[in-house]
């Protein structure tokens, strides 16, 4: 009897602990000075208040207020500041925290913005301290997001979201594109926790290094617990009170080990919306690279905010949006779809699967779940590879073999699956349940010392880990309204007028760089074309900006700068206008788009849209087709002379070499160049072997000789530089055919003219616009690096080049090497964005703090001088073109990267023998230089088109052109 009370009270209070919440806090801004934030009182025993101004909180730091109150007053446990003059628009950010019934409960992640003021009575004043006239509404500024439509004015959808409001049939309901740190925009949370049931993993889930945002990229690595807190650290203790995101005061927050039951030897990451963004219904698009090694599990999941049909075994459901095994043998298998239960078999009941032919882990895929109210459909790269439906419900089933089933009939056929869910992004490592017991795994699953047997055997798989690939690279997450997303199209006859389709949010996030993570949009439609291109959206009072980018008869993607694009900031004659007079349009012509615009000082984008010219309608004026002859303005700066919007400010065809231009870089090691006869208007940059005499650099780099394993550099090579022409900001276009043989690569740059930021690892950037190896073929393990990868982008700093940088795969047979292309980089004060052949492959932001807030602290790179700067500093000043052919080196080729035909690189990038071991090698990569050469078609610069995107010039910079 004493056990089974001693259960039941264990049961009620894991159960209160989950379930209660604190009572959301009142603040208020009293006039003339001071704060007041009140709850009000639930069988409190204590209310503590800890809160910075226009400051966000560190996890839970104590904060500017750090106050505990012992007693209520009015039914309200209440603090209160006198000191502190606040001001319209200041944010106060803040955590609660409350004992109720002796146990501690808290409430994160507090934040509000003062839009108004009270007296000491808490009746509203105007900000001079005034009384408010109540028969005159006052011009305070509201907060729309407790303000929605009474009736929807769109079709509604089954969709339901963690917030107030109605959702739209086509609506976006959320997206990220991690182009900014994880904090930023307070969308995802960390989970700092020791994980426990069901599946016990042998890893704590922390916010350390191992977590980060790269290159557009949010990136999750296991790493040792020993390589962060030292040798033998798992016979330790760990506590994460201060932090953690689990229950307080249980073994969420914190462990001993003891004996057999070491600490989790494991640490990796979870971030989850759980705070700020919940649904049921929708489709959810993740764009993923899966880890590789042995025992890895990527999480990438929706989990029920509620657990309304219990706490424990996964009885109020888990949704595997999709998931794989990084052990090499299982790593061709994806998996996805519900769980509701701890163990087989009913826990793999319902999980669909695909085998794939190549690792899941090679290349990124994007993997979608579709979750209905009648079933679930899974789908990778676009195919559909699983459905569920519940038939007459889960729980028909499931009663035979889930302790919980029997709640599920509380709900519709498809519980547990009919509440809110929220999005989780993460990384686990073992534990009881995931893989079967094998003879090749180290620990059994049923054991007591399964942890403690799989830390033992770590000399097995730890090795797998390779830094490369072990980690979980996620490019974007999306979530729609259930359904086939429906096209607000324009209507088919231009002169129809058009009505503009509105689902005002109840509340909107926007974070990172640009539009990098959104939740509830607001859509709009294209008016009208005119001969000469006219393009219009309704007027409405509460717009501030309307932003349209498009491109014609090709698709468009959200984050693409389209053919078209204008930021329009006031209405004309009652429209929102932007029009080109140099816009040929034709009927037939489809333009793709899609549209932001800036409503009550929040911002909604649409995209997917589509118009098609069916009519021209004569322009009511301008009748002239000819271009101003007039000098607009420009961001672009040149080193000599001014700039015109849409002038093209350096060019050649290379129908001869320009001495006067071009530069002929001459130093250790000399690099000719000449005009080749055999190709026709094609400038070629040839590593053979030529001497010249002239050096370009200091008395330091024109000489050198040979010492023991030091030789000389054993290959001659070319290199060019604009002497005469350096700029800022503008439209780079080379039109290039890239070298192929082994351990080859070309430089096709921007560097720095002045080095106005320093000399050492690029202080001062480079701006690489395009390159790709030599080799055909080159692996490190399941990752392709040869001449079907083209790479580039900004460089900062060589150790952390990747923080900027990007890539772009052919697939299916092509090398980037084989064809010319035309590589371009659109240069700009607020960003850089990459192209190939008209398609953008790589756009890079500066955040809040510049270019450097992309960049950790561990990265070298001159953050003092770059605070003199511009946000885009380093790339603020002149640069230069740079034109050549590399062989070898220590920064293009990877250590351990084997070639196509098994053999591996025959130097190390470490170590002093490096250009030796290379020359050494001369038999295997001398016979494969059967294309050394990089062939230069055209090089073109373009002024940028107007202070801002307001004009379009001439055809989209970086289209194909002809062969010739």
């Amino acid at each position: 009897m004493g056990y089974l009370a001693k259960l039941y009270i264990f049961v009620c209070l894991f159960i209160a602990i989950n379930c209660y919440e604190v009572p959301p806090a009142k603040l208020e801004a009293i006039y003339p000075k001071g704060l007041r934030v009140s709850v009000p009182d639930d069988g409190f025993s204590l209310f503590a208040f800890h809160g910075k101004l226009n400051e966000e909180m560190e996890g839970l730091e104590a904060g500017q207020w750090s106050r505990d109150i012992t007693k209520a007053k009015n039914g309200r446990w209440t603090f209160r500041d006198r000191d502190t003059a606040l001001k319209i628009g200041d944010k106060v950010y803040f955590w609660t925290y409350v004992i109720k019934n002796g146990l501690g409960y808290r409430q994160d992640n507090g934040e509000w913005t003062v839009t108004g003021f009270v007296d000491e009575e808490g009746i509203p004043v105007n900000d001079n301290g005034t009384p408010i006239d109540v028969t005159t509404p006052s011009p305070v500024p509201t907060d729309t997001s407790n303000t929605i439509p009474t009736m929807p004015t769109c079709e509604l959808s089954p969709t339901k979201v963690s917030m107030p409001g109605f959702v739209c049939q086509g609506q976006l309901l959320f997206e990220d594109n991690f182009n900014a740190k994880i904090e930023i925009g307070q969308v995802w949370k960390h989970e700092i926790r020791f994980p426990g049931e069901p599946d016990y993993p042998f890893n704590v889930y922390m916010a350390e290094d191992n977590v980060r945002v790269n290159n557009g990229h949010l990136l999750i690595s296991p790493v040792t617990l020993e390589s962060k807190y030292g040798e033998d650290y798992v016979r330790q203790t760990l506590d994460l009170t201060a932090r953690c995101t689990g229950v307080l005061g249980s073994n969420d927050c914190q462990r001993t080990a003891s004996g057999p039951h070491i600490l989790p030897p494991v640490i990796t990451a979870k971030i989850t919306t759980k705070s700020r963004f919940n649904f049921k219904y929708g489709k959810i698009e993740v764009g993923a690279r899966m880890p590789f090694g042995h025992w890895l599990i990527p999480e990438i999941q929706l989990e029920p905010r509620d657990k309304v049909y219990g706490v424990t075994n996964y009885a109020s459901g888990l949704l595997r949006i999709a998931t794989t095994k990084g052990n090499l043998e299982s790593s061709k298998i994806l998996y996805g779809g519900p769980i509701m239960s701890e163990s087989d078999p009913y826990r793999s009941a319902y999980l669909k699967q695909k085998i794939s032919n190549d690792y899941w882990a090679r290349d990124f895929h994007n993997y979608t779940m579709i979750w209905r109210p009648d079933g679930i459909t899974l789908l990778v790269d676009g195919e559909q590879y699983g459905e569920v439906t519940p038939g007459e419900g889960f729980f028909a089933e499931g009663n035979n073999n889930v302790t919980a089933a029997p709640q599920w009939r509380k709900g519709t056929v498809m519980a547990p699956f009919d509440e809110l869910f929220y999005i989780s992004l993460g990384l686990s490592v073992g534990g009881i349940h995931e893989f079967p017991d094998a003879l090749n795994k180290p620990w059994t699953n049923g054991s007591p010392k399964a942890m403690l047997k799989f830390w033992n055997c770590r000399d097995q798989w730890l090795h797998t880990w390779n830094s490369e690939f072990n980690t979980l690279k996620v490019d974007y997450a999306v979530v729609e309204h259930h359904g086939v997303p429906a096209a607000r199209l324009p209507p088919s006859v231009i002169k129809k007028k058009p009505t503009t389709q509105h689902c005002i949010p109840t509340r909107s996030y926007t974070s990172g760089t640009g539009l990098g993570r959104r939740m509830l949009w607001d859509s709009g439609d294209l008016s009208e074309a005119k001969a000469k291109g006219s393009l219009r959206y309704l007027n409405n009072t509460k717009l501030s900006l309307f932003a349209f980018n498009g491109k014609i008869n090709q698709p468009i993607n959200q984050n693409d700068v389209g053919e078209i694009s204008a930021e329009i900031t006031a209405p004309t004659n009652g429209m929102w206008i932007y029009e080109d007079s140099n816009l040929e349009l034709k009927v037939g012509d489809v333009i793709n788009y899609y549209v932001f615009v800036v409503y009550d000082r929040a911002g909604y984008v649409k995209d997917k849209l589509r118009f098609t010219v069916t009519e021209l309608v004569s322009p009511s004026s301008q009748s002239s087709t000819t271009r101003p002859t007039e000098c607009r303005p420009t961001v672009t700066r040149l080193r000599v002379g001014t700039a015109c919007s849409g002038q093209t400010i350096f060019e050649d065809n290379f129908n001869n070499l320009r001495e006067d231009v071009w530069q002929i870089e001459q130093y250790i090691p000399d690099q000719p160049v000449s005009v080749s006869t055999d190709v026709q208007d094609h400038f070629p940059i040839i590593p053979y072997f030529s001497k010249m005499a002239r050096c370009t650099r200091t008395a330091e780099s024109c000489r050198v000789a040979a010492m023991g394993a030091s030789i000389l550099p054993p290959v001659v090579s070319g290199r060019l530089t604009s002497k005469s022409f350096a700029f800022t900001y503008g439209i780079v276009e080379v039109r290039a055919k890239l070298p192929q043989g082994d351990w080859l690569y070309p430089e096709i740059l921007l560097e720095s003219l002045l080095q106005k930021y320093g000399t050492p690892k690029y202080a001062s950037g480079v701006i690489k616009i395009a390159g790709a190896l030599g080799n055909r073929e080159l692996r490190l393990g399941p990752d392709e690096y040869g001449n079907t990868i083209l790479y580039g982008g900004p460089i900062m700093n060589l150790a952390c080049r990747e923080v900027l940088t990007g890539r772009k795969e052919l697939f299916n047979g092509p090398h980037w090497g084989d064809n010319f292309h035309v590589y371009s980089v659109q240069w700009t004060p607020d960003k850089m964005t990459f192209s190939v052949d008209g398609e953008e492959w790589l756009r890079v932001e500066p955040t809040a703090s510049g270019l450097s807030g992309r960049f950790n602290r561990f990265c070298d790179i001159p953050r003092r001088f770059l605070s003199f700067g511009t946000k885009m500093a380093p790339f603020d000043d002149h640069f230069q073109l740079t034109l050549g052919v590399n062989a070898g080196g220590i920064t293009e080729f990877k250590d351990d990267v084997i070639t196509g035909d098994g053999h591996p690189k025959p130097w190390n990038n470490r170590n002093r023998k490096a250009s030796y071991n290379f020359w050494r090698d001369l038999p295997s990569w001398q016979p494969t230089w059967r294309q050394p050469a990089l062939l230069v078609d055209y090089v073109k610069d373009v002024a940028r088109c107007g202070a801002l995107k307001t004009t379009l010039c001439g055809r989209q910079w970086g289209s194909p052109s002809n062969t010739g």
